[in-house]
């Protein structure tokens, strides 16, 4: 018996589940359609409202056609976000949402010691020199 390889051509469309929008103006309407009724957009509500997961909206920010109308939508919500982090009474969840969902990371900017902070270490290493010095004695 003979073994076979399938072949797989990149130029094919691969089977797999069939689109819910099948056009970008499809999911534009769709997604203009949430924002209009939705009075606190969120993105798990923008995916319920498309009938999709999470997972699933952003799949189809992976694809060409529809990657514009899934960024906006995202950044809208993240708009939203934002306001409420620099505007808002109680920031601790807005944090969080914008760490876990819209990809925020802390940094915190490199900073060239002063001459007050080197003046101030170089204070501890001679009082440590001299406290040693005092123990040897």
């Amino acid at each position: 018996m003979q073994n076979s390889i399938e072949i797989i051509d990149p130029g094919k469309p691969t089977v797999g589940a069939k689109l819910r929008f099948q056009t970008p103006q499809e999911l534009q309407k769709t997604v203009d359609n949430y924002f209009d009724s939705e009075e606190k957009p969120t993105l798990s509500g923008l995916a319920l409202h498309l009938g999709l997961t999470r997972q699933s909206v952003w799949n189809y920010g992976h694809r060409e056609e529809f990657s514009e109308i899934i960024i906006r939508a995202a950044q809208r919500i993240e708009t939203l976000y934002e306001e409420k982090l620099v505007y808002g009474k109680h920031p601790t969840g807005v944090i969080f949402a914008l760490k876990c969902c819209m990809d925020w990371k802390e940094t915190s900017p490199e900073v060239e010691p002063t001459q007050h902070d080197i003046k101030s270490q170089f204070q501890r290493d001679l009082d440590e020199v001299t406290r040693l010095q005092l123990k040897e004695s």
